[in-house]
């Protein structure tokens, strides 16, 4: 199977749900990123079979590539906005925002040049996947090789 991109995740100063603990807060994200994780595959495999691809066998790097950017770049923008809506949890010092900045600026990159999906392990994607990771996300910031 394919894998691309990390599963991200961060927040703003959305007013929506402000007074989340950040132990909320990460709980919340986990869960959405888990759902955007589990659903990039399938809609994966939706864009394949629409170019008549049966197989990942099939694929080579440039249909991969655009793929991840077609399926994989709106499907993060769309779960960082989800996670944005949370809020920012109390005692944030600008952590989440910050995040959620970098991941953008990520993905606009991978949108230029697809390798940023493909080798999630290196580059822009690497370094977004720390910045979760460090900030105590499970689910979230996971590299789709980890």
């Amino acid at each position: 199977m394919l894998a691309f991109g990390i599963t991200g995740c961060g927040g703003s100063d959305s007013s929506n749900e402000a007074s989340l603990t950040k132990d909320q807060f990460i709980n919340r994200a986990d869960a959405i990123c888990k759902e955007v994780q589990e659903s990039v595959p399938k809609e994966f495999e939706r864009y394949m079979k629409s170019r008549g691809l049966k197989s990942y066998r099939e694929l080579d790097e440039t249909l991969a590539g655009e793929g991840a950017v077609a399926v994989g770049v709106p499907a993060y923008r769309g779960q960082n906005e989800e996670i944005d809506e949370l809020g920012t949890p109390k005692g944030d010092s600008g952590e989440a925002s910050q995040f959620i900045e970098q991941y953008e600026e990520a993905l606009d990159e991978a949108e230029d040049d697809f390798q940023v999906l493909l080798k999630p392990e290196v580059g822009p994607m690497k370094k977004v996947a720390e910045m979760a990771q460090d900030y105590g996300f499970a689910t979230c910031g996971q590299t789709a090789t980890s």
